[in-house]
């Protein structure tokens, strides 16, 4: 009875240590989420994400890694989340444990973690602005003059105020319209990122 516990606990052990040992290049895809922390076996456990240079504030949720296969000497991965369309990702960097040491192709399940900076997109965002604000003047001025040529037997100052607060109101529209149009806005980006192994 003995002897049947030990080989019990024996291979309940084997299964355990080994059945989380996989081969990295065999590894199809990362589901990394802000918060959650990486597995360890014989180093330390990381964030599965970590944002480590740029507006951070503006990080994704989720990131998905995709395995692109290898580049002769380890795995590069496709990283993919979504954020706000003004950000992008800059430096990017998959972590994972090796299992018996650092360089080992056999990895810890679950240890990945994925290290990476946010960089601003560079946009035309203060030119169009610079247009919509022409177009805002353009109606007022429009507003003015509609007011000013009309018949002077039937004209009078309200009018001309009125003209020109309708010229205003809509200058004022249009050009809020265009600040909306760029702002809260989230779209899928993306990166490319080699393997760092701890």
């Amino acid at each position: 009875m003995l002897r049947f516990t030990k080989i019990v606990f024996l291979l309940g052990f084997a299964t355990n240590v080994y059945g989380n040992k996989h081969l990295l290049s065999e590894t199809q895809s990362l589901t990394l989420t802000t918060g959650r922390m990486t597995t360890s076996r014989r180093s330390y456990s990381i964030a599965q994400l970590a944002c480590v240079g740029g507006p951070c504030r503006h990080s994704p949720n989720i990131i998905q890694c995709t395995n692109k296969g290898t580049d002769g000497y380890d795995i590069q991965w496709e990283c993919k989340g979504e954020m706000d369309e003004n950000y992008k990702f800059g430096i990017l960097d998959v972590v994972c444990e090796g299992y018996d040491y650092p360089t080992d192709t056999y990895i810890l399940v679950g240890s990945c973690g994925l290290e990476y900076t946010i960089e601003y997109v560079s946009m035309s965002y203060p030119e169009e602005v610079g247009i919509y604000s022409i177009l805002s003047t353009l109606i007022i001025i429009f507003g003015i003059a509609s007011c000013c040529s009309s018949d002077p037997t039937h004209s009078s100052n309200r009018g001309w105020y009125s003209g020109l607060g309708t010229g205003a109101v809509l200058g004022s529209v249009a050009s809020r319209g265009s600040y909306r149009s760029y702002g809260g806005r989230s779209r899928m980006r993306s990166g490319f990122s080699g393997t760092r192994r701890r």
